[in-house]
């Protein structure tokens, strides 16, 4: 069998493709060869685009609020506001908006105030006189089947209106953004039943709750 002819460069020699001597079938070869070149290539491409749709469902954060009473005996019970991640992968949040009634809350005193009518204390003993037992930040990662209790209030002797006024609070609502893994961003008001709203990022909020 005869070797493919050569070709001279400036820099090397190296083997010339061999021509059949037919025009048109040299033209079907160099175009089969250029179509199975882009197939490939697209082929490649859509490999990797499932690929990450697959990486991105198994690290797909959502988010959920939750309000539970704890207890059932008067004078010790607990009521806990929560926000849980019900998703397989961890919620980078990076923003909270909270709202009462459709106003901006931006602290769990000037919550409890409006909500509740508590007084904002002095000092830490102040603080555990009220009742106030968790004060966790929203803002922050959190893992996939896990929760954080952002607000939790004991009643205690002397907070029974304040608690009772907690424990059947209506009107709050939520804005939140977080983000995965990926970096793949939502917008979601934490209800259950509604489809987080994708975004292209989380920017900083001045009117995000802080603690």
């Amino acid at each position: 069998m005869a070797e493919p002819p050569l070709e001279a460069g400036v820099d090397e020699v190296r083997p010339h493709a061999r021509r059949t001597g037919h025009q048109w079938v040299d033209l079907v070869v160099a175009f089969s060869a250029i179509a199975i070149s882009v197939i490939s290539l697209f082929i490649a491409v859509d490999n990797g685009r499932t690929e990450r749709k697959l990486v991105a469902a198994s690290s797909w954060p959502f988010l959920v609020f939750d309000k539970e009473n704890d207890g059932l005996v008067p004078g010790s019970r607990m009521a806990i506001l929560k926000i849980g991640n019900g998703g397989v992968g961890p919620a980078r949040i990076q923003s909270a908006v909270v709202r009462l009634n459709g106003r901006i809350i931006r602290s769990r005193w000037e919550l409890l105030s409006l909500c509740c009518g508590a007084a904002w204390p002095t000092d830490r003993e102040g603080e555990v006189r009220s009742g106030l037992i968790n004060e966790n930040h929203i803002v922050g990662v959190l893992a996939a089947k896990d929760s954080v209790s952002f607000l939790a209030l004991r009643e205690r002797p002397g907070n029974a209106s304040v608690w009772d006024a907690f424990s059947v609070m209506r009107g709050l609502t939520f804005q939140v953004c977080y983000c995965s893994v990926l970096d793949d961003c939502w917008l979601t008001d934490l209800k259950s039943t509604t489809t987080p709203t994708p975004v292209r990022a989380c920017p900083p909020r001045r009117d995000s709750y802080t603690d």
